[in-house]
Parts: structure tokens; C-alpha cells; sequence
């Protein structure tokens, strides 16, 4: 793992996975999968992250889904979800 990148007062670690804590709140609000911080590149405004969302039920032949985000976008996914790490075997 490299080093901790701080984030609104939090450290995340690159490669590792990052589930919301928080449940959904009515019954028609869409699950949030977790994702996994993949790479940070420092610049303006903070920065970019490339973000693979972890699908819910992994197939083989489909492609990693990377999102660019901006660290103001993660810290404002951290802030209303929630994020707590997750294990290799929670992923499975």
C-alpha cells in the first residue's frame, strides 16, 4: 500500500476498498456499491482520483468500471454516505 492521502481531515489509502456506512434511507434510493481508490494525482482544486466501483455480483468478462473524480466529489460521497474500509473477504 503507499501512503495515507488526506482528505477533509480523513486518510485514505490507495487500493483499498471503501464501502458507504450508510443505509438507504427510503426504499426507491438506489444501493451504493463500494469503491476502491485505484490512483491520485495531485493538481488544482485538490487533485483527481480514478475510483473503480466494485459491482455487486463480479463477472470475469466484464471491464472494471473507473470513475474520475475530483477529491471534492469523493469528500462529498464520504460526507453523505458514509465510508468505512472493507475487507478482502467482505468484497467476495
Amino acid at each position: 500500500m503507499s501512503a495515507p492521502v488526506l482528505i477533509v481531515g480523513h486518510a485514505f489509502e490507495l487500493g483499498v476498498a471503501y464501502a458507504p456506512s450508510r443505509v438507504a434511507a427510503y426504499p426507491s434510493e438506489t444501493p451504493r456499491r463500494p469503491r476502491r481508490l485505484v490512483s491520485y494525482e495531485p493538481g488544482a482544486l485538490g487533485g483527481r482520483f480514478v475510483v473503480e466501483v466494485i459491482p455487486v455480483c463480479p463477472n470475469p468478462r466484464q471491464r472494471p468500471h473507473h470513475l474520475s473524480m475530483t477529491v471534492r466529489g469523493w469528500a462529498a460521497w464520504v460526507e453523505h454516505y458514509g465510508a468505512r474500509p472493507v475487507r478482502e473477504e467482505d468484497e467476495a
